[in-house]
């Protein structure tokens, strides 16, 4: 395979090494925003994707045929929009919005039908992640306050707050049915929440987190928790142990966004290293890979599987969403 690689500067956000390449494994390319993307994700039919942008749109893509089916304006001053979900009947979409230099400022909410916004839940201090529960009832939000916030949706107030980290947190991820939550932190621990009653349940130590870039995941089964760090790594969790195992060594250091499949024996991440940005899935059990997908020209911000598990999405700063057989 022939590769060159360039320094671009993409849409005002940190430069990233651009791939030019000939290998596109993806079946689908899908285009149409006019600046980086952060989110992307599937609708709960599986039969259209959700793009969030900092060209301050969401696009509602068909998975089908590629087309899109109808894209959503943040309609006020700020930046783009991220940490996408759709609700469980699939006529809302909430998102983080109003990006400034990758902090989220408030999360907001879309009716799809009508295009409207139905309003939006303002958030103080600095963010890093905010996370919706697959079942649209609860926002959790993570930062610099070392503590993660917890909010009920329909009355858009905060309900909680998960206490314990001692620094700042990275990255959180509910469970599939909002049990658990999962949580990262620059205090180089993992931590696994109890969402009913906010107390901790379980916790390891991993000295490699440090005050990195950090992104984390829950397998649907909630045996299992997935993370990565920039640099440090790619590592699997089982609750049940007291210690993470690298998934594969040959992982490069920029690992990020990782995802399981529905069925929880698959995890996907996304490869950033000089000269390729890539898709990569891993066997949970053998914690060996079964496909490298490339693709995307520049770095990759977003994994996400569909329902049925026989499919991925990823978005990028290229500013393209790709679709990939999984299967």
């Amino acid at each position: 395979m022939l590769l060159a690689a360039t320094s671009l500067g993409v849409g005002g956000v940190a430069s990233w090494l651009v791939v030019s390449h000939k290998r596109d494994d993806s079946i689908k390319v899908l285009t149409g925003h006019s600046d980086v993307l952060f989110s992307v994700i599937f609708s709960p039919d599986g039969r259209t994707v959700a793009s969030g942008c900092m060209d301050k749109t969401i696009r509602i893509w068909d998975v089908e045929s590629g087309s899109i089916r109808s894209t959503l304006a943040l309609g006020e001053p700020g930046g783009g929009l991220a940490d996408l979900n759709f609700s469980p009947d699939g006529r809302t979409i909430m998102a983080s919005v109003g990006w400034t230099a990758g902090l989220g400022e408030r999360a907001a909410f879309w009716d799809l039908s009508a295009g409207n916004r139905l309003g939006a839940i303002q958030l103080q201090g600095q963010h890093n992640k905010c996370a919706f529960s697959s079942d649209g009832t609860l926002l959790a939000v993570a930062g610099a306050q070392k503590t993660i916030a917890l909010w009920d949706i329909k009355t858009r107030k905060q309900v909680g707050t998960f206490v314990g980290h001692s620094g700042n947190v990275a990255d959180v991820a509910f469970s599939k049915n909002a049990r658990f939550l999962a949580s990262i932190s620059s205090d180089n621990t993992v931590r696994l929440w109890d969402v009913a009653s906010r107390q901790q349940v379980a916790a390891i130590n991993d000295t490699e987190i440090g005050n990195t870039a950090a992104y984390i995941t829950i397998s649907p089964n909630e045996t299992m928790v997935g993370y990565t760090m920039s640099p440090g790594g790619f590592k699997l969790w089982r609750v049940s142990s007291a210690t993470a195992s690298d998934i594969d060594s040959g992982v490069h250091p920029s690992a990020s966004s990782p995802v399981f499949s529905p069925d929880s024996r698959r995890i996907a991440c996304v490869e950033q290293s000089e000269g390729k940005c890539v898709v990569r899935i891993f066997d949970v059990e053998t914690r060996t890979e079964v496909a490298m997908l490339y693709g995307h020209d520049n770095a990759i911000t977003s994994l996400a599987y569909s329902p049925d598990g026989k499919t991925l999405a990823s978005c990028s700063f290229d500013k393209t969403v790709r679709i990939w057989s999984a299967a």
